[in-house]
C-alpha cells in the first residue's frame, strides 16, 4: 500500500486530492494530511492559505516525511505567483512555463537537496484547483479557460442546480461541494480524460503515471 503526504493550502483542496488519489489507485492507498492539520471528521484544526504552504516547505526538511511515506505531494495555486516571496512575473506565459516557474520556484524555496526528488509530487492548479473541477460539469470548459474559475465553477454549479454555491471568501464552508465534485472522477480512465482539461492537474496526473 503507498503512502501519500499531502501539503495542501486547505481542507477543500485536501479533499479534491484525496478523492482523485483514492479512486486513481482504487482505494490501495493510505493518506496522511500534514499541512493544514485536518482531524477524523474532515475539520481543519491549523491554519491554512497558500503562505503557509510556502513557509512549511522554507522550514521543515521534507525529507523527514518520506521516513514514513512513500511520497509527498505539494498543492498550490498559480493565481498568487506574483506575491512575495515567489514574486513570479506570469503576465502572457504560456501555462507550461507557469507550472515550471512555480515547480522549480518551490524547489529553490527548500532548504535541503532532496535525495529522492522522484518521491515529491506537485500538484499545482493553475490559476486555480477550482479549474481541475470546472470541465467536470461544463462541457465547454477547456485548457486555456484559467482564469477566474470559481466564477465559471459556481455559474456551472447555478445551471445544474445539484451542488451548493461555493462562498468566495469562505470556500472551507462548501466541503460538501468540493468532496461531490472530485468524487465524480470515480475511475482512473476519467481522471486522465478530464485532466486534460487544466496542465497543472495534467501534470498531477502524469506524476501519478509513473508511480
Amino acid at each position: 500500500m503507498k503512502k501519500f503526504a499531502l501539503i495542501t493550502e486547505g481542507i477543500t483542496d485536501y479533499l479534491v486530492l484525496k478523492n482523485i488519489l483514492t479512486n486513481y489507485f482504487k482505494n490501495d492507498i493510505r493518506i496522511n494530511q500534514i499541512q493544514p492539520t485536518i482531524d477524523e471528521t474532515d475539520k481543519q484544526t491549523s491554519g491554512g492559505g497558500w503562505t503557509e504552504v510556502i513557509k512549511y516547505c522554507q522550514n521543515n526538511d521534507l525529507n523527514d516525511i518520506l521516513e514514513y511515506n512513500d511520497y509527498v505531494v505539494i498543492q498550490i495555486d498559480t493565481d498568487i505567483a506574483s506575491e512575495k516571496p515567489l514574486n513570479l512575473q506570469i503576465h502572457n506565459k504560456k501555462t507550461d512555463e507557469i507550472y515550471h516557474f512555480m515547480k522549480s520556484t518551490l524547489l529553490d524555496l527548500m532548504p535541503n537537496k532532496f535525495d529522492i526528488q522522484e518521491n515529491f509530487i506537485f500538484a499545482i492548479g493553475i490559476h486555480q484547483i477550482e479549474c481541475w473541477l470546472v470541465g467536470l460539469i461544463d462541457n465547454n470548459h477547456s485548457a486555456k479557460d484559467i482564469v477566474n474559475c470559481l466564477n465559471r465553477l459556481n455559474r456551472a454549479i447555478g445551471k445544474t442546480k445539484k451542488y451548493k454555491i461555493i462562498p468566495p471568501d469562505k470556500k472551507e464552508n462548501s466541503k460538501e461541494t468540493y468532496h461531490l465534485l472530485s468524487s465524480k472522477l470515480k475511475k482512473q480512465k476519467d481522471i486522465i480524460k478530464y485532466s486534460k482539461k487544466n496542465y497543472g492537474f495534467e501534470m498531477f496526473i502524469e506524476q501519478l503515471e509513473k508511480i
